[in-house]
């Protein structure tokens, strides 16, 4: 079994450094994998680095297991989601008896 962890900043790296501390004193260190996860794709550190690069960049420099993949975050995608509310409802709750 794998542990995948979505990463989207650098507070969620130092989570996942306290999930590798305790995989780890179970022996299960290696299990850990980091996913890149709800970032922006046009966002930028500076001109050269973008936002997922920098985020698997330092995944790997600090010896976590990154997957080449990740999962974006598309802010157009989410306006038309939300639809005029501000409000987000959870799909559990909000999306009962649908094909959801």
């Amino acid at each position: 079994d794998l542990v995948l962890t979505p990463i989207k900043d650098r507070a969620a790296m130092i989570n996942a450094d306290a999930l590798r501390q305790v995989l780890d004193r179970a022996g299960r260190a290696n299990r850990l994998w980091l996913l890149p996860s709800l970032v922006d794709t046009r966002a930028r550190l500076n001109a050269e680095v973008k936002v997922h690069e920098f985020l698997s960049y330092a995944a790997r420099e600090r010896e976590y297991q990154v997957l080449d993949i990740m999962i974006s975050k598309s802010p157009k995608v989410e306006g038309l989601a939300s639809g005029f509310s501000a409000t987000i409802r959870p799909v559990l709750t909000h999306a009962r008896n649908t094909a959801v």
